[in-house]
């Protein structure tokens, strides 16, 4: 526990790090205060790990949850994730480099959970103001009947405009329900605007056989992909998914050694403040 500590200060510094003996002395740390990551035991001396994951889905706890297990149980893995869990460990597999891995991953999904809430509240609140706002207009419309086309065409164009923020609410809704659906099943690839790999997930690792310390920040997302290598299909699906904001396509995977395998590729935009626009596979 004392080495785990002094690795996560040592990677994350000013990280404020709590060790716990029991599940029950888990549970009181995340009542007292706030923490975004739970590295949890499925062997604990009080509870085993599962119990105190749902008590903290029942309480409404918001932490990542990660599950350090050596049972190895493919039954007992989709159990931790239909439970909420973000993800687990074998022990046998633990390592400092697949530790950073998973914490890197456990705290991007939680950056990108936080952006993509506080966008839809800003969205749900503009609504209701704009939706009161006509409201209003209504009223002043029954009070000024001499200025009735001029408060019709100003109400009109504050349905559209609520129409287009719930357009955007939907469409963030969606993008966050393709994230969190993922599992080692799909692959998430995320590029920077000039198309380097920024974020390669643990299914991308499993489809492509290759870590993703070896392809992110140096290798072109192109290269995944064989009909890629040609410019005039790149730019057709990246003009594509600029225009509609997303577009899918059948193209053949390049794995490690050769391997290759045909998956069905979305391409999303994905907008992070303060960045131009990457692309999502």
């Amino acid at each position: 526990a004392k080495l785990l500590e002094g690795f996560v200060q040592h990677f994350y510094p000013g990280a404020r790090v709590k060790l716990a003996s029991s599940g029950q002395e888990a549970l009181e740390h995340l009542t007292m205060g706030r923490y975004d990551v739970v590295l949890l035991d499925y062997r604990l001396p009080d509870f085993d790990g599962l119990e105190v994951l749902a008590e903290i889905r029942k309480r409404l706890m918001d932490v990542a949850v990660v599950m350090v297990t050596g049972e190895g149980d493919e039954s007992l893995a989709a159990d931790i994730f239909r439970m909420g869990a973000y993800d687990y460990l074998p022990k046998g597999a633990i390592d400092s480099a697949s530790l950073r891995r998973c914490l890197d991953r456990v705290v991007m999904r939680r950056v990108l959970e936080t952006q993509i809430s506080e966008k839809s509240e800003d969205l749900v609140s503009s609504s209701r103001e704009l939706s009161a706002r006509s409201r209003a207009l209504d009223t002043a419309y029954e009070k000024l009947r001499f200025k009735k086309e001029e408060l019709r065409l100003l109400s009109d164009s504050l349905e559209q405009t609520v129409q287009e923020r719930t357009g955007e609410l939907r469409a963030t809704s969606a993008f966050l329900n393709e994230v969190l659906d993922s599992t080692t099943d799909h692959f998430i690839v995320a590029t920077r605007s000039e198309g380097s790999i920024a974020t390669f997930n643990r299914g991308a690792e499993v489809c492509f056989g290759v870590e993703a310390e070896r392809v992110v920040g140096d290798q072109h997302f192109r290269m995944l992909f064989t009909e890629l290598e040609e410019d005039a299909v790149l730019e057709e699906i990246l003009s594509t998914s600029l225009e509609e904001g997303s577009t899918q396509r059948e193209l053949t995977g390049r794995a490690s050694e050769g391997r290759e395998f045909l998956a069905k590729v979305t391409f999303s935009r994905l907008q992070v403040e303060g960045e131009e626009p990457p692309g999502l596979v």
